[in-house]
């Protein structure tokens, strides 16, 4: 007879009073730790590959921006050409990624769901600023962060989010006098 594996727990069982056998213990096995650490190796690879396409992505536009923005010479360098040398530099390691992908640690996929709901946010304060200004698009961006990625309580959500977007402002916008229109118009 051929036995098939079960991912049932063997049954344990006793001898009640009246001679009967009663069943004390059952509950499913609990996973084989090979194939576990093998589906995590291969997520973390597929992770990687995907990471991979997406900063190449992301490098290639910026190039693209660069070159729009000119570059100028390395005596006198323009606008684009730190941001150029630097997404050249990125893509020229990102073969490293696929040569170390059984050495990185798993990733799943899941948890790339919250950083890309930061990133969004990031863009949403991009188009905001111009309609908003500083101080309403930053209170906006701190608070869906702190609500909704982080899921801090209310209070500590506006807290936290209006002085840090009011600290920012007289850091950079008044101290710094970096030009943030913290108003709209």
């Amino acid at each position: 007879m051929i036995e098939v594996p079960s991912n049932r727990a063997p049954r344990q069982e006793r001898e009640t009073p009246d001679g009967d056998a009663a069943v004390i213990q059952e509950h499913p096995a609990e996973p084989a730790e090979g194939s576990r650490a093998e589906a995590d190796s291969a997520g973390a690879r597929y992770g990687d590959k995907i990471a991979t396409v997406v900063i190449i992505a992301v490098c290639i536009t910026v190039i693209v921006q660069s070159l729009q923005g000119g570059i100028g010479t390395l005596a006198v360098p323009e606008s684009g050409f730190w941001p150029l040398v630097i997404a050249v530099a990125v893509i020229a390691t990102t073969p490293l990624i696929f040569f170390t992908a059984n050495d990185s640690e798993a990733f799943p996929l899941r948890k790339m769901a919250r950083a890309l709901s930061i990133a969004v946010a990031m863009v949403f304060f991009v188009v905001l600023y111009e309609y908003l200004g500083f101080l309403i698009a930053g209170a906006l961006m701190m608070l869906y962060l702190l609500r909704v990625v982080c899921r801090e309580p209310w209070r500590a959500t506006l807290l936290v989010g209006l002085i840090a977007t009011v600290v920012t402002y007289v850091l950079f916008g008044v101290l710094l006098e970096v030009n943030l229109d913290p108003f709209p118009g």
